[in-house]
């Protein structure tokens, strides 16, 4: 088929315009960077089962990242709860033998592979280190944002988690890359109301 050239007035490709970009910046891709060293004594310290996860501003499990367990999952009734115990694309392992910086990367996806809304989630730590799930347990979450913006955090030092970080960088494509996309010429500009779009490859 020939090349085909619409012509659109100016307020019709303002509102497609509109929609692209707003379609576009509503799942925006990026990777979050937590980083956290653990920190406690007692039980079997220095060893510990850990579980990370991301969670949605509506309390959904959204994906594992980490998980060391082994047979002792029952020490970690949150994330199990949330998670039905799913790992995938979860690093795992079996107990942790030492204290450790952990760091997590999350690239905006669901453990379906699907990059997720924009807006507030949590990452969830989850630690044990004795079999005592009330006095030698601890869970908790850090809020940060996903969207069009960075974000990045550093919340204060817990007697369990220090040198906490967390850092959301998003990867935007700018208008100027849309703008100068060769297969595509917009023209007159300006314009006196009414625009004509010129899909250069054929359509099918």
């Amino acid at each position: 088929m020939k090349n085909s050239t619409l012509k659109l007035s100016f307020a019709g490709i303002f509102i497609i315009a509109l929609a692209f970009v707003g379609n576009m910046f509503a799942q925006t891709a990026g990777t979050l960077t937590f980083s956290f060293t653990t920190a406690f004594s007692g039980g079997f310290s220095p060893k510990h089962i850990i579980a990370i996860w991301i969670e949605d501003s509506s309390a959904k499990w959204v994906k594992t990242k980490l998980i060391n367990a082994k047979d002792q999952i029952y020490l970690l009734p949150v994330w199990a709860g949330k998670s039905q115990s799913n790992t995938v694309d979860a690093t795992t392992g079996a107990t942790a033998p030492l204290h450790s910086k952990r760091t997590i990367i999350w690239n905006g996806t669901n453990v379906a592979g699907n990059l997720v809304a924009d807006g507030a989630y949590k990452v969830w730590v989850e630690l044990a280190w004795g079999n005592n799930t009330e006095t030698e347990k601890k869970s908790t979450s850090y809020s940060f944002t996903k969207g069009a913006n960075s974000f990045t955090s550093a919340p204060a030092n817990t007697s369990n988690f220090t040198s906490i970080t967390l850092d959301w960088t998003p990867i935007i494509t700018s208008a100027e890359d849309i703008s100068q996309n060769s297969d595509i010429a917009v023209y007159p500009n300006p314009t006196n109301g009414l625009i004509n779009v010129d899909f250069k490859k054929s359509i099918s």
